[in-house]
């Protein structure tokens, strides 16, 4: 069998030689280290306490406080907000989505709110306008501009 899914040729060498010792079925061996599964009502509720007083931590920061490893942070659902792109809406994200238990904020489509790549672009023309004081509109509007472009 070929395809994405099909094992690599190593994995294949090493099956047949765990088949040829005696080995009879296809299970993992059991092993230590961190749980499978780290979406617990305990971790949730941690999380969810941790969001409600900073929701701008990244997942690093929340792992370092609730001693969850980031990558199980993840997985215990971040809120995403982006727009109706089309590789956003692909029904193999919104599977992925799905499947991770991912919370997707809803943004209709042209939606007179702010999109969300307007976030980064708001705080850079602040930083550039800050303390700046202009006679008239017309001069704002075209150091707006050429700003901008310059981003």
């Amino acid at each position: 069998a070929h395809g994405p899914n099909a094992m690599s040729q190593r994995a294949v060498y090493d099956w047949y030689i765990r088949f040829k010792n005696v080995r009879s079925d296809v299970e993992d061996d059991p092993r230590s280290g961190r749980p499978k599964e780290a979406r617990t009502e305990l971790n949730i509720e941690l999380i969810q306490g941790l969001l409600n007083i900073n929701r701008h931590w990244t997942c690093e920061e929340m792992a370092e406080l609730s001693g969850i490893p980031s990558s199980s942070t993840l997985e215990l659902g971040p809120l995403l907000l982006h727009d109706n792109a089309s590789s956003h809406t692909a029904h193999i994200v919104q599977n992925l989505l799905r499947d991770y238990q991912w919370e997707v904020l809803p943004h209709p489509p042209y939606s007179p709110d702010l999109s969300p790549c307007n976030f980064d672009l708001f705080p850079k023309l602040k930083n550039q306008l800050r303390g700046r004081r202009f006679h008239c509109l017309d001069d704002l509007f075209s150091e707006v501009g050429r700003i901008a472009k310059d981003l």
